[in-house]
């Protein structure tokens, strides 16, 4: 049976500027297709920093085309979800991570979503999802250690305090 971990971390939303206004600096691509391979690799690090020996995770680049889709959509469309907005699943309902990764041909058992707003380095997130987990209590956070767990994705989009981002954990099948 496949088991989705949604994780929704809805942090720093008071320095919400509203999405997809990139007047500001037209030379930054706040939109990326694809995630920046370096910030997943120096992310990848500390997040097996905190894991258990031998529970390594690894970066999948399909992991991450689908978490830079859903960073995108939330950041064009100014909204912070686990669910992509105004799109529908292909079995009916909202389209989530699960289905994005589906579409992208990743076959996976269990996957985790946590979702963050704001101003963050890759090292800030973490410690926010690692510390506060999607509750603010901590208690969701040791999902980021679940040992099943295989391969990540990290994505962000936008700029300054106007940033969404996205992990996706993979169990894969």
């Amino acid at each position: 049976m496949k088991k989705i971990l949604s994780i929704a971390a809805l942090i720093g939303l008071s320095a919400c500027l509203g999405g997809g206004d990139s007047s500001s600096d037209s030379s930054v691509d706040l939109t990326p297709d694809t995630p920046d391979v370096s910030m997943n690799m120096d992310f990848g690090t500390q997040l097996n920093g905190m894991r258990m020996a031998g529970t390594e995770v690894d970066y999948d680049a399909t992991a991450g085309r689908a978490a830079q889709i859903h960073a995108n959509d939330m950041f064009e469309k100014d909204y912070l979800s686990i669910f992509l907005q105004g799109t529908t699943a292909p079995m009916g309902g909202e389209k989530d991570i699960g289905d994005t990764l589906n579409e992208l041909g990743l076959t996976w058992q269990d996957i985790g979503q946590f979702i963050a707003q704001g101003d963050f380095t890759t090292t800030t997130v973490l410690d926010e999802w690692a510390t506060n987990g999607s509750q603010g209590d901590g208690s969701d956070a040791e999902d980021l250690t679940f040992e099943d767990f295989e391969l990540f994705g990290l994505a962000k989009a936008g700029s300054g305090s106007d940033q969404r981002w996205v992990l996706v954990l993979v169990n894969p099948d």
